[in-house]
């Protein structure tokens, strides 16, 4: 199953992309994108948003959630 977050819907002149930048290391990409936001309300449910998304990543998976208590 794949995970799909779309978050990013702005009004003209309500925020902008002011960079991106990426690393590698290992097997691993790191992609840094910095926004700049003018609306406060914009700012605060960008802010949900992602959290949401943080939680959803945190959260263990069912299957892996009943294996580690098995292992109990």
């Amino acid at each position: 199953m794949t995970d799909e977050y779309h978050f990013f819907s702005w009004g003209e002149g309500e925020g902008r992309l002011k960079s991106v930048s990426m690393s590698n290391r290992g097997p691993n990409s790191t992609v840094k994108i910095e926004l700049e936001v003018t609306n406060p309300f914009r700012l605060g449910r960008l802010i949900e948003q992602l959290t949401e998304i943080q939680r959803a990543q945190d959260r263990p998976k069912a299957g892996q959630q009943k294996k580690d208590e098995a292992r109990k």
